[in-house]
């Protein structure tokens, strides 16, 4: 054991491996668990992916059209999950989970840079230990592959910093393939990241050197060609959708502060080691031999919070991308050692107990309870290595936190989510075509294998489905702002009941105290319209 601790201690790339496969162990259960709350976004781009597969296209597509909204690299690794592992959540999600691997890893090795190579090990587990890493980890979102390029890149500018002109090749590849992952943002705040730190240190002469645009151009290679075929083919589309949606309107309508989203978001994903982060951002601004250490730490957080404080909708994802200089800060506090490290560690050791109190508590639902004596001692131990133990056991504490979250995510909540659809769907579906009201199809293309799912928004289209004689798959709460004589025009003749998307504190705290999860739920159902008796109504 004392040989894995030194070898951690002495090698950050065996740690940063270990860390990248612990985070993608962690990922796996439940991947592909379609049941229990989903972001948004995600339905989107599920959507998008099912739309390539099923129709055979390389181009991004959503019900047969051309998505012009977000760039491609994404979608076509997860349409490559599938040519590999089948059409299900699983595959799709895949790429989620490898993102995650991506960022651990390449978070460990930007704290070794940054802080030490005794802070890589570290710095992992923190990682692969948040909440914000291991709830996302499990849904296809393009955040973490974004965070995943912006640590490699900026790992490669610190390896730069000590004469290594040769590491600005992979910096601007993998700013490049951000380009590719989310668009324009990736690239900008990476340029306003490490300009900030270099003109701190005085060496914003790196950002000319050769080997920095020889790995733009790589980058650039992958992803440009595809804006430029869409600028070529559909020019009015793409500026109007890419470009003046996604940007101008969005920055141009900005209030020019800080959102509270974005904080609470930090706060949020950065538990349980938040207390340790701020001691050292702390100790960052008040040390000139820290801050050297952790310029490009805090030109990251500088370009995050300016860039994405701007645009007026903001989303809770979006701090994912600051993981990595919190945690990098958080290990240069745990091997400083002295009383506010003792304290910080204390503070987390508290957040610990109060989780594992919350985990306890889940048990009153009385799903998935024998989870509860697996994942309770792991935060309970992860407690007491943080209050006690020298960094090595922080470290060790944090994987404990993974584990525990592993547990929790992995098989506690998705038992606690009640299933995107019943299993007995597709026999009533039989085929006939299904229109999904005021909802993105992607997950239900999915959950029910079916092909020919469209997606309907407002009364016009709804109308239509009906004329159609087609089937509508709505929830109850989606139907409410219709018309009445619309409503009357459908019948529902097969009712379940799923987990909403997103619960409010309020709403979980109403259900632990009645003890039913049904308060969690939202009635779902399938209609068809009324053209004589209704029949019996099955219910799941």
């Amino acid at each position: 054991m004392s040989h894995l601790v030194e070898s951690l201690r002495r090698s950050p790339a065996v740690a940063a491996a270990l860390c990248g496969l612990l985070a993608l162990a962690l990922a796996l259960p439940g991947l592909g668990n379609l049941g229990g709350a989903s972001h948004g976004d995600e339905g989107f781009y599920l959507s998008v992916v099912t739309d390539m597969v099923d129709g055979g296209r390389i181009a991004p597509s959503h019900d047969g059209s051309l998505v012009f909204q977000k760039p491609p690299l994404v979608f076509w690794a997860a349409r490559f999950a599938m040519a590999l592992f089948g059409r299900d959540a699983f595959a799709a999600r895949l790429v989620a989970a490898l993102a995650a691997a991506a960022t651990c890893a390449a978070g460990a090795l930007f704290a070794a840079e940054t802080a030490g190579p005794e802070a890589a090990p570290i710095a992992g587990l923190l990682l692969a230990g948040s909440f914000g890493i291991t709830r996302f980890s499990r849904e296809l979102m393009l955040d973490l592959p974004l965070a995943a390029c912006l640590a490699a890149s900026l790992v490669n500018v610190a390896r730069a910093l000590p004469g290594r002109p040769r590491a600005l090749v992979w910096a601007g590849f993998f700013g490049g393939l951000s380009l590719g992952v989310k668009g324009p943002i990736g690239p900008f705040v990476l340029l306003l990241a490490a300009a900030a730190a270099l003109a701190g240190l005085r060496r914003l002469e790196l950002l000319r050197r050769p080997p920095l645009w020889w790995g733009t151009l790589a980058g650039a290679a992958i992803s440009l060609p595809w804006f430029g075929w869409m600028i070529a083919t559909h020019p009015r589309e793409f500026w109007e959708t890419a470009v003046v949606d996604q940007y101008f309107r969005r920055f141009s309508s900005a209030h020019g502060q800080m959102r509270l989203g974005l904080l609470w978001g930090t706060l949020l994903y950065a538990a349980p080691f938040l207390p340790l982060a701020a001691v050292g951002l702390v100790r960052a601004i008040r040390l000139p031999e820290v801050r050297r250490r952790s310029a490009l730490a805090l030109g990251w957080l500088l370009a995050f919070y300016v860039v994405f404080s701007l645009p007026e909708e903001h989303g809770l994802h979006y701090p994912l991308l600051v993981l990595v200089p919190l945690a990098a800060l958080a290990a240069e506090a745990a091997l400083a050692g002295g009383e506010a490290a003792r304290w910080t560690r204390r503070l987390v050791g508290l957040t610990l107990l109060a989780a594992t109190a919350a985990l306890l508590a889940a048990a009153r639902f009385g799903v998935a309870a024998w989870t509860i004596p697996v994942a309770a001692p792991l935060l309970l131990a992860a407690a007491v290595l943080w209050s006690r133990g020298p960094p090595i056991a922080a470290a060790a504490g944090s994987g404990a936190v993974a584990l525990a979250s592993c547990v929790v995510f992995g098989y506690l909540a998705p038992a606690v989510g009640r299933p995107l659809v019943p299993a007995g769907i597709g026999r009533v579906i039989a085929g006939r075509p299904v229109g999904v009201y005021a909802e993105h199809p992607g997950p239900f293309r999915l959950a029910t294998g079916a092909k020919d799912l469209k997606e309907l928004w407002g009364e016009g289209a709804l109308r239509g489905a009906l004329d159609r004689d087609e089937i509508v798959l709505a929830r109850e709460h989606a139907l409410a702002g219709t018309s009445p004589a619309l409503r009357a025009r459908m019948v529902p003749f097969f009712l379940w009941r799923r987990t909403r998307p997103y619960l409010s504190v309020g709403d979980v705290w109403a259900a632990w105290r009645a003890g039913d999860l049904d308060a969690l739920g939202e009635t779902c159902a399938l209609y068809r319209r009324t053209l004589r008796a209704p029949g019996v109504v099955e219910r799941r």
